[in-house]
């Protein structure tokens, strides 16, 4: 299948253009010219003649995607169907990992068709959550560690919501009785987004005193 076009120089010095529609022959083809000013012959040597790819649409899909540390790869499909196509992002043939915005080009690679398509890819960053498991009512005078885990994988960081209690990374003391509350957060990255807040609320009790061997737990 080609669209064929020729020009010809007649022996009077005019130039004629003929251009075919789609050729789908099997074969040679030949082609019949000829001179209508019956002004000297037309020869091989007088005939130019080039043949131009067939036109084909592209139509790009999966451009718009979420991070998750894979790579996140567009595709084309092509009228005719089946053709080969070349897929870039930003220039490369290498698809992206990391949430961003990419320039995408599809071309078609056939000997026969020629076609492309640009597009945007859209790779929004990716929710997590934290999960952060309940803390007992504890004594004034106990110290605790707290651990929490992201479904990033990326570290969480810990603070006192209110109470009397303070954190110093993950060690928890207390510098009285009362209610506390401690909040696990996780602010996210370029390919994260800030995971909601988990709060943990609890009871603190006065300090033990002794009498008589016996715990006495303050009110």
């Amino acid at each position: 299948n080609q669209t064929l076009a020729c020009t010809s120089l007649g022996g009077d010095g005019t130039v004629q253009t003929w251009t075919s529609g789609e050729v789908n022959v099997q074969g040679n083809v030949v082609l019949l010219f000829s001179n209508n000013v019956n002004n000297g012959a037309i020869t091989l040597d007088d005939v130019a003649w080039t043949s131009s790819k067939i036109p084909a649409t592209v139509a790009l899909d999966g451009l718009a995607q979420t991070y998750d540390g894979l790579a996140r790869a567009v595709t084309a499909t092509t009228v005719p169907a089946g053709l080969a196509v070349e897929l870039t992002c930003d220039g490369s043939d290498v698809a992206p990992t990391d949430a961003g915005v990419y320039a995408v080009v599809a071309t078609v690679t056939d000997a026969n068709y020629a076609g492309s398509a640009s597009g945007t890819l859209v790779v929004a960053k990716a929710d997590q959550t934290v999960d952060f498991p309940a803390i007992e009512d504890q004594l004034a005078i106990a110290a605790l560690e707290v651990d929490a885990t992201a479904s990033s994988g990326l570290p969480v960081e810990f603070a006192v919501a209110n109470g009397p209690a303070e954190i110093a990374g993950t060690q928890l003391s207390f510098t009285g009785a009362g209610q506390v509350s401690v909040a696990a957060s996780q602010v996210g990255d370029a390919n994260w987004n800030p995971a909601p807040a988990v709060t943990r609320p609890f009871a603190v009790a006065k300090a033990v005193a002794l009498c008589g061997g016996v715990s006495i737990i303050g009110g």
